[in-house]
């Protein structure tokens, strides 16, 4: 990185700070609790703490970013950072570091459960190199804006690029039969067939409201969206409300694709709404649809496992645990798909 003046590297370490200094550790915004949504995002900040930056400038930092993605993880020390993220399986990890502590990610790089890395460098020339030796780095950041703008924009597409798959084998039909997968794809659909054969009552919403309420406790931001849902939903809204960027499509998601039966019963209430909703709009296309069999399609990217997996099960069934949103159209799709790369 190179040497530099106390005050222009203090100046410059400010103006992009993201983190709270030990000193400062009682502005607590993160989550105790186990991750509820499905990205993580983790900042490391080491190196802007040997600065000296504005305590008050980082306050407000730190707590700007749960506003982006709702559970934050901030470190100053390399070993729980780096514990930390190979202990969290069950959660993408979304990771904010600093250029001159890029050899963190010898470490951490090859983990499934990174998805995307952030640099934050003074010189941005001396670190654009890193993009070509790790491939999850998104890229390479001065200014905190545009660093915020980037991180948002990649959990929005990596929201939308999640998917769960199970497979069965079409011959397999006697339990006996059955391997570990197909079990859990037959246990998977019974559970949901539970779910949606339950009463729902207003005392089913208010255990979700409740629960959301008492996750997202100290989140303003999704706080506020729990308040409008809990004021405002109707039955029909269910599709408005899963596809537009509320706390629903974080939350309930991340509870279909861990098949977490405890969460699931909690958040029966709007999953019925949504099954009945997607059946009717099914009925309502089929009799302008001549076709029996309607194609539709979805952009994602997968990993080479993932891919080999759908290789090997080309003919058998395979189903996801959650919602997808998809479209009619090929060219559409393709777009989406080449923006998530």
């Amino acid at each position: 990185m190179g040497t530099r003046s106390s005050k222009k590297t203090n100046a410059t370490y400010t103006n992009i700070g993201l983190a709270l200094p030990p000193d400062l550790s009682a502005v607590d915004v993160e989550r105790k609790e186990p991750n509820a949504e499905e990205i993580t995002l983790v900042s490391w900040d080491e190196e802007e703490l040997q600065c000296g930056s504005s305590g008050d400038d980082l306050i407000r930092r730190k707590q700007s970013l749960p506003q982006i993605n709702d559970y934050c993880k901030f470190y100053h020390e390399e070993n729980s950072c780096v514990e930390y993220i190979r202990s969290t399986e069950l959660s993408k990890i979304f990771l904010i570091i600093w250029g001159s502590r890029a050899n963190v990610l010898t470490q951490i790089h090859h983990l499934k459960q990174v998805d995307s890395v952030f640099i934050v460098c003074i010189d941005r020339d001396n670190c654009l190199s890193l993009k070509t030796t790790y491939s999850k780095i998104v890229g390479v950041y001065t200014e905190r804006q545009d660093l915020m703008e980037n991180v948002q924009k990649t959990i929005k597409l990596v929201e939308k690029q999640l998917i769960t798959l199970n497979f069965r084998d079409q011959q397999q039909k006697a339990t006996r039969d059955l391997t570990t997968e197909s079990g859990s794809f037959l246990f998977f659909q019974l559970l949901k067939n539970v779910l949606l054969n339950m009463p729902k009552t207003p005392e089913s919403k208010q255990e979700m409201i409740d629960k959301c309420r008492e996750y997202y406790r100290g989140n303003e931001k999704r706080l506020e969206n729990v308040n409008t849902f809990d004021l405002t939903y109707k039955s029909n809204d269910a599709i408005k409300w899963y596809t537009e960027d509320t706390f629903v499509y974080q939350i309930v998601n991340k509870a279909l694709r861990t098949e977490d039966i405890d969460e699931l019963f909690i958040f029966r209430f709007f999953i019925i709404d949504l099954s009945l909703n997607l059946a009717r709009k099914y009925k309502e296309l089929k009799k302008i649809e001549p076709q029996p069999i309607i194609d539709l399609y979805r952009g994602v990217n997968l990993s080479s496992d993932e891919l080999d997996t759908l290789k090997k099960n080309v003919g058998n069934l395979i189903s996801t645990n959650d919602f997808l949103s998809t479209s009619r159209s090929r060219k559409a799709v393709y777009r989406f798909a080449r923006n998530a790369i």
